[in-house]
C-alpha cells in the first residue's frame, strides 16, 4: 500500500517506505492515512507498537524480525540456507527477492512446495485414474480455495450411486423409513477404496425425502472438508507416507482446506 486514490485518481494519502517496512514519509489527509490499517506489503499496521500484523505473528520492521519465534514445524533443514531454520527471521533476511504473507513460510517456498504435489503427486493420480483425488488436490494448492457443489447430474455423483458404501447405506435409509418420510437423517458413509477413498474417505450425509415429477426420491446432501489429518493407514504405506506428507504441507499453508457439497437425488 502505497496510496490512497479517489475514483478520479486524486490521491489522498501516501507513503514511503524503507525495504524492511519502516515508514520513512507519509503525506495527505492526516486522519486518513492513520486510520488506515493497510500498509507495507499489504500487511495490517498497528500505529501504536508499529508492528505489522501478518495473520500468525508480529513483525518488527526495526529490527527486521518478528517479535515471536515461528512454530517448530515450520523449521526447513533441507533448503540449503542456515536461515531458514532462524524462527525469527523475516523473509530469510532476503527482503527484496523473498515474501512472507503469513508468518509461516515464504512465497518462494509455498510455491515450491505446490508445484510438487501439482507436477507429480495430482499428475500420476490423474494416470492411476483418481480423477476426482488430482481434482480436489489441485483445488487445494491455493491460498483461498472456493468451495465446491455438485449436483445429481454431474459425474462424481452418478459414481457414488454405483458404489457398495452409497448403496448400502441407501438400502439402511430404506429399511428404518419403511413407512416414515425422510426428514433431515444425518449420518457419514466413508469410501474405502478407488478414487473416492482419495477423494473425499469420510463424509457427512444428510437425508431428506421430496417429490421430483410425481415420485418421491431421497435426496441425500453428502458434506465434506477437503483436508488432511494424521491417520494410521495399517498396511498402506503409500497412502499413509502421502496423507500425512499433507498434513505437514497444510500446516505450512500450502495445501488449503475448504468444503465440498455434493447433491444426489436417488428413487425411493
Amino acid at each position: 500500500m502505497v496510496k490512497i486514490l479517489d475514483e478520479d485518481g486524486i490521491s489522498y494519502a501516501s507513503y514511503v517506505y524503507d525495504s524492511w517496512g519502516n515508514i520513512l514519509e507519509e503525506k495527505g489527509e492526516p486522519i486518513l492515512r492513520r486510520l488506515n490499517p493497510l500498509r507495507y506489503r499489504g500487511y495490517v499496521y498497528d500505529e501504536d507498537t508499529t508492528l505489522y500484523y501478518l495473520q500468525t505473528r508480529y513483525y518488527d520492521p526495526f529490527t527486521g524480525r518478528f517479535i515471536n519465534a515461528d512454530d517448530t514445524a515450520y523449521v526447513d533443514t533441507n533448503s540449503g540456507t542456515p536461515l531458514s531454520t532462524n524462527m525469527f527471521a523475516y523473509c530469510e533476511n532476503n527482503c527484496l527477492n523473498n515474501y512472507d504473507y503469513d508468518g509461516r513460510l515464504l512465497k518462494e517456498e509455498k510455491d515450491a512446495g505446490r508445484a510438487f504435489w501439482k507436477n507429480n503427486v495430482a499428475h500420476y493420480l490423474k494416470l492411476y485414474g483418481w480423477e476426482f483425488s488430482a481434482k480436489f488436490l489441485l483445488h487445494s494448492l491455493k491460498d483461498k480455495p472456493s468451495s465446491l457443489l455438485y449436483s445429481s447430474h454431474d459425474k462424481i455423483t452418478k459414481i457414488i450411486k454405483k458404489t457398495n458404501e452409497y448403496k448400502g447405506f441407501i438400502r439402511s435409509i430404506r429399511k428404518k423409513y419403511k413407512n416414515k418420510w425422510v426428514v433431515n437423517k444425518k449420518s457419514k458413509i466413508t469410501f474405502k477404496s478407488g478414487d473416492l477413498f482419495g477423494a473425499l474417505h469420510h463424509v457427512e450425509a444428510t437425508v431428506n425425502e421430496i417429490w421430483i415429477n410425481g415420485s418421491r426420491y431421497f435426496q441425500t446432501v453428502l458434506k465434506d472438508t477437503y483436508d488432511f489429518k494424521l491417520e494410521n493407514y495399517s498396511g498402506n504405506w503409500p497412502i499413509k507416507i502421502g496423507n500425512n506428507m499433507a498434513f505437514s504441507d497444510q500446516n505450512l499453508g500450502i495445501i488449503v482446506p475448504y468444503k465440498i457439497f455434493i447433491v444426489i437425488n436417488t428413487r425411493r
